[in-house]
């Protein structure tokens, strides 16, 4: 399922949050020449980046990361940002919720230099380190993901818009959708 962009968004800005959607919860070459061609579509003046991306095709998946690191706003790739990221995937199916765990494990562990991360979440994080089988949650756990999940989502309602189910269960992917 592609992702839901949110509308009258810079594209600058809507590639920090395709990426780092991307990253977290992952996109295939197709995805984002996908992603590509609907803003080139949009825009009345393309960036070099924008067509190298929409025809790159089947080349490296890592070529494409590279383009959008380069082109995107990378205020919006914020700790919060890719902690919204992780809830939302979740809450639409994309993650399963040892999955979730294990994406914001790397977001706390530094592999995407975050910082500002809510001692709540690495409370759950250090908890779920200590099973014995982190694919298996016992019920507590996935009570308190639940709850800390629902509550982190409520507080921070404008933010992280990027990534949700449409009203048919299909995510598009683009501006102004």
């Amino acid at each position: 399922m592609p992702l839901t962009l949110a509308k009258n968004m810079r594209l600058e800005d809507d590639a920090a949050l395709f990426l780092m959607a991307a990253e977290i919860v992952g996109v295939d070459s197709a995805g984002m020449v996908e992603w590509a061609d609907r803003w080139i579509l949009a825009l009345d003046i393309l960036p070099t980046w924008l067509i190298d991306l929409s025809t790159s095709g089947s080349s490296r998946l890592e070529d494409a990361y590279s383009l959008l690191r380069h082109a995107c706003n990378q205020e919006l790739c914020d700790t919060e940002h890719r902690i919204i990221t992780v809830i939302d995937a979740h809450g639409a199916g994309r993650l399963t919720l040892a999955d979730a765990l294990m994406c914001l494990w790397r977001i706390w562990d530094g592999a995407y230099h975050t910082q500002d991360f809510p001692e709540d979440f690495a409370d759950i994080l250090v908890e779920w380190d200590c099973l014995d089988n982190p694919t298996e949650l016992p019920p507590a756990i996935e009570s308190q993901c639940t709850n800390l999940f629902a509550s982190y989502r409520a507080a921070r309602r404008g933010v992280g818009s990027h990534y949700r189910k449409s009203e048919n269960g299909q995510g598009q992917s683009g501006p102004g959708e």
